[in-house]
Order: C-alpha cells, then structure tokens, then sequence
C-alpha cells in the first residue's frame, strides 16, 4: 500500500510542475515509471510527448525544469532522481528493427 501511494504522490507531484511549464494544448502525455537507473539506483523516468515540436522548451528551460522536477519529489521526501525525455510526432526514433548491428 505506502509503495502504491510513493508512485501516486511522485507521478502528481512531477505532472503538477510539467503542466505548470506547457500550455495544456502542447502536451500529448506524460508518462512515470520507476525503475533503476545506470548506476543501479532507484529512478524515475519521466516521458513527455509533446503534440508538435515546436512546442519544446529551450536547453535552459528544460534544465529548470528538471531541477524543479527534483525539489518537488525532495519535498514529499522522494529521493529517486527524475530523469527527463521529450519526444513530438515529427521526431525521428529509431526502431529497433531498424537499428543496425555492431
């Protein structure tokens, strides 16, 4: 139950700073999931999928928000650091058939 309600209080928390920094017509989805990041460390890792790329914020911008991402999990005494990723219709991913081998 208090694991259910950390995931809960983390994704309202981070979804309240997103929202506050897009006009609700940018923004697609947002999707948090825990999960352990490179250094094998609890993490949050939080997708934003943008309607259009012209909606992305600049690098300075993107970096405060990431830091504000932090303070509002340090405060509902969440420790795991929120590692953010945007993504717009007009990007170009890689598939993964499409990938090529080394």
């Amino acid at each position: 139950m208090l694991r259910k309600q950390r995931e809960t209080d983390a994704e309202r928390a981070l979804t309240q700073i997103i929202r506050e920094r897009f006009e609700p017509a940018a923004l697609a989805q947002i999707k948090i999931h825990p999960g352990v990041d490179h250094a094998g460390e609890p993490a949050l890792f939080v997708s934003v999928r943008l309607k259009s790329g012209k909606e992305r914020l600049a690098p300075d911008k993107s970096v405060d928000l990431q830091i504000a991402m932090r303070d509002a999990l340090q405060e509902i005494n969440d420790d795991r650091f929120p590692y953010l990723t945007f993504s717009a219709p007009d990007d170009d991913l890689a598939q993964p058939e499409a990938r090529k081998s080394a």
